[in-house]
């Protein structure tokens, strides 16, 4: 009998226990939940100077011709950009004929969706009609000899005659760190250990002057980004400094 009444005991102590860290888990849930989503909620990253104050001429071998962006920042979701038209002016690329550079900076505006990788070229300029007809990659070469790796995407267009042969190289900036890779970019923004974060997406197109001769369009966009990426680090992304300061607002 006494056994009975002790098992009893013990039985209603562990439902009443149970009972209680119930209700505690119910009260701190969403206190926890709440400080939890404060510490992953990504931090914006503001740009240090401007897109549109970009120093074209260090753009070495181009000469800007005009500013083709038609100043909607709704088509690229940013309000820092620039689309610009270039020419060559060394020998080597003459053939080339035109050449474009193409520069988005996003972070955080409010919405985490501002935070999305935007379409790359082989998936937004076939909705325009061109076909993909080569993939690859390239090293792009930086001050102090160090490299980027950055994808070139070759297209054509059946009907129209400025498309007929393109080369389309990009890469993605993130926090300074670069990625030929849309998913890799991805992976990157998503780290949970990530407080503050900015990313830009670098593109440049130029036209392949024969079949046989993409070496020249690949070296012409390797040229443009070669130019582009050191002055968008040293004048207009974010330092580490700054983004330090941005994870502890």
């Amino acid at each position: 009998m006494k056994t009975s009444i002790l098992a009893t005991a013990v039985m209603e102590y562990r439902f009443a226990m149970c009972a209680v860290i119930l209700v505690l888990m119910a009260v701190g849930m969403r206190p926890a939940a709440e400080a939890a989503e404060g510490w992953l909620e990504k931090r914006p990253v503001p740009i240090r100077r401007p897109l549109r104050a970009f120093d074209r001429r260090k753009i070495a071998g181009f000469r800007f011709v005009e500013d083709i962006g038609d100043g909607s920042a709704d088509d690229v979701a940013t309000e820092e950009y620039l689309e610009w038209r270039l020419v060559p002016t060394g020998s080597a690329f003459l053939d080339t004929e035109v050449a474009y550079l193409s520069v988005y900076y996003y972070t955080k505006t409010g919405d985490e969706s501002t935070l999305l990788i935007p379409h790359t070229p082989e998936i937004c300029y076939r909705q325009l009609g061109n076909q993909v007809t080569e993939l690859g990659s390239m090293r792009v070469p930086m001050p102090g000899g160090d490299t980027i790796k950055a994808k070139y995407v070759r297209m054509s267009h059946p009907t129209d005659a400025a498309n007929k042969d393109i080369c389309v190289a990009y890469v993605f900036c993130v926090n300074g760190r670069f990625h030929d890779d849309r998913e890799k970019a991805r992976a990157h923004l998503a780290l949970p250990w990530i407080r503050a974060v900015y990313f830009s997406k670098i593109e440049c197109v130029t036209r392949v002057p024969e079949p046989h001769r993409l070496n020249e369009a690949l070296e012409a966009c390797k040229q443009i980004l070669a130019a582009a990426v050191p002055e968008l680090l040293q004048t207009h992304f974010p330092t580490r400094s700054d983004i330090d300061r941005a994870r502890l607002r």
